[in-house]
């Protein structure tokens, strides 16, 4: 229906469902069911379609009363968190049976095992039983990491330290944070988490935002704060990459190219309109920070970019006209020039034309044209360009 695809452009699901196969079969299930309301998240779209699978909702299927949906769902949570904690893909079927018997058997209920075992075994679609090896396993995984941050957000049991920059815990956090909604507390201990190394520097570019999106009822200060940080480790980690201080194969790319990566990840991970209201804010308290000028002249760089996806022009202007190509690195000068060559709406109102005048007065030093500068200027590009950054040796960047 056009109300529900309106609703759904103006949902950060819209530009993730692409991105998951099995969330946008979810959402089709959803719209199948003749649902009335688009799912805001992805939290939000595995919330209601559990419920479905477990059959309060789904008009097709016998509906469970009451008591026996908050049952199975309480005991999926159970069997999600068993899998998770242990690390396990699949258990053998006796021992669920077990968990199962076990919980009913403490509690007066009213309810017999078999019925619990016919709503998630049979009904459900969560689970897949394998007959031949007498094992249970979740049809997808990312049903038991819902499954297990709902419980665990019941409590709060997840701890930020210990599982944030985790690339196994990642996706349970994430839904985790999409079920608190209103976390400040949460978002406050991720802000101040330091990594421990390259793989959680990694994982603090890549994974917070998608954090901070799940948690978007929480203060947006304190998103502000978090973005602000991302942005500059994200500067951090690419001028470390840049100098061979990496366990990755990143060094065999050339330094244009490594920028270009960064500043796909970046857009990738914060071009989103819930950001956007925040970039101008957060670009101004990094220019005010009393961090590197090289760090805070990426981190702004990449920030300008993230602005640009969402159609924000102000950051980067302010990049270009504020800063300048003299006090640029000369890496970001030459990307900003490919940015704005790619916007038309930018090179019609003339930032493109002044920021190229700028930059080529600096690559030929003051207007000189010699023959001397010109080859200089052009070995400069060709560094920058076409030369992997292993072949230039360690920390040989190129500067101003």
């Amino acid at each position: 229906p056009k109300r529900l695809f309106e609703d759904l452009k103006r949902s950060p699901l819209f530009r993730q469902l692409p991105q998951s196969p099995i969330a946008a079969a979810l959402f089709s299930n959803l719209l199948a069911q003749k649902q009335q309301e688009v799912p805001q998240s992805l939290t939000e779209l595995y919330s209601k379609s559990t419920e479905l699978m477990l059959g309060r909702w789904e008009q097709t299927k016998e509906l469970a009363t009451e008591k026996q949906f908050k049952t199975a769902q309480v005991i999926a949570e159970l069997l999600a968190t068993y899998y998770i904690d242990n690390r396990l893909i699949y258990v053998a079927k006796a021992e669920v049976d077990g968990i199962i018997n076990e919980y009913l058997s403490k509690r007066n209920i009213g309810i017999q095992p078999v019925v619990i075992e016919m709503i998630l075994f049979k009904r459900s679609n969560l689970f897949n039983i394998d007959e031949e090896t007498g094992t249970v396993a979740f049809r997808h995984r990312s049903f038991a990491e819902y499954l297990c941050a709902h419980r665990k957000s019941r409590d709060r049991s997840l701890s930020v330290k210990d599982v944030a920059l985790d690339p196994y815990w990642t996706n349970i956090f994430f839904f985790y944070a999409g079920t608190l909604l209103d976390c400040p507390e949460v978002l406050t201990e991720l802000r101040t988490l330091k990594s421990a190394d390259e793989t959680q520097e990694w994982m603090k570019m890549l994974s917070v935002p998608n954090y901070l999106l799940a948690a978007y009822q929480t203060e947006f200060e304190e998103v502000e704060s978090n973005v602000m940080v991302v942005l500059l480790e994200t500067a951090r980690l690419f001028l470390k990459v840049r100098s061979g201080d990496t366990k990755t194969r990143l060094p065999e790319l050339t330094e244009m190219q490594l920028l270009y990566l960064f500043k796909s990840v970046v857009v990738e991970t914060l071009g989103y309109d819930f950001f956007n209201r925040g970039f101008e804010a957060v670009a101004l308290r990094i220019e005010e920070t009393l961090d590197d000028p090289q760090v805070k002249h990426y981190a702004m760089f990449f920030l300008g970019c993230a602005a640009l996806e969402c159609g924000n022009e102000a950051p980067l202007r302010f990049l270009v006209e504020a800063i300048g190509a003299r006090s640029l690195p000369l890496p970001v000068s030459f990307a900003i020039q490919c940015e704005l060559e790619s916007r038309t709406n930018l090179e019609k109102d003339g930032l493109l034309r002044f920021h190229k005048n700028k930059l080529r007065k600096l690559l030929m030093q003051k207007g000189k044209t010699s023959a001397a500068d010109n080859l200089a200027a052009r070995s400069r590009i060709d560094d920058l360009f076409e030369k992997p950054l292993s072949s230039r040796g360690a920390g040989k960047a190129l500067t101003n």
